[in-house]
């Protein structure tokens, strides 16, 4: 499966797209610690808790019905997901972040590929949770990195001067 992906930053939120026909979204709202994803008319909930390195996420149906949850840790680069009893692993296949991928035990499930506001995923699945999955983690890692880099600079300033 082939899906492009588009990448609306002020807006914290994905669009993909199959043959240039819009199949899925995914819309953070921060205010709530909550994404919104749709995948073809399903509707799905990320619920996070960030403390300091480590964000943890529930995933859930519209209903509140939890069905996965997703452990990520910003310094090890590495997420485990877990939906419906499945276990996936989430990583980095570049220095630069531009590219990540959803392992199971055996194989590569999923491949991202960005260039900041653009994407495309190749995936032997035709899973859209995983997909959503994916974006969300990729989405918290580009935040926290921001917020690391923001933190950083009047440290680092202070001692420059």
């Amino acid at each position: 499966m082939q899906l492009h992906c588009e990448n609306q930053l002020l807006h914290n939120s994905f669009s993909l797209f199959q043959n240039k026909k819009l199949i899925s979204t995914l819309d953070e709202k921060k205010w709530l610690n909550t994404i919104l994803g749709s995948w073809k008319g399903q509707k799905f909930i990320f619920k996070y808790t960030s403390i300091w390195n480590t964000t943890k996420v529930k995933i859930c149906t519209d209903e509140y019905k939890k069905i996965g949850e997703i452990k990520w840790n910003l310094l090890k680069n590495k997420a485990s997901i877990v939906i419906n009893d499945k276990r996936y692993t989430w990583s980095y296949k570049s220095l630069i972040g531009n590219k990540w991928q959803i392992k199971d035990q055996n194989e590569v499930i999923v491949d991202y590929t960005t260039n900041f506001s653009t994407g495309s995923i190749s995936s032997s699945s035709e899973n859209g949770l995983l997909f959503l999955t994916g974006l969300t983690i990729h989405q918290f890692h580009y935040q926290s990195v921001a917020l690391l880099i923001c933190t950083l600079i009047p440290v680092i300033s202070s001692f420059i001067a």
